[in-house]
């Protein structure tokens, strides 16, 4: 998606809530916009970087496809 088309627009106006992620891709910290909120999350969720598990699930995209397939057999042959 260009910028130009779907400008990022913080919902706070300081600006105190915005992220970085390790695409560095801006997003608000949602826990940071509602504190009473942040009681609920644990420390790993609130500096959790998507960019990590996204990079592997892009290289290794085939193996959702292994899976359900030698699940799909399974159920099969379970079935006989």
């Amino acid at each position: 998606m260009s910028d130009d088309l779907y400008p990022f627009v913080p919902s706070d106006p300081t600006g105190e809530c915005l992220r970085h992620n390790g695409n560095n891709a801006v997003y608000e910290e949602i826990a940071c916009l509602y504190p009473k909120l942040g009681a609920t999350y644990a420390n790993w969720e609130t500096g959790f970087d998507a960019a990590i598990p996204h990079a592997w699930m892009e290289k290794n995209f085939y193996i959702p496809f292994i899976v359900s397939s030698l699940y799909l057999i399974l159920v099969y042959a379970g079935q006989k």
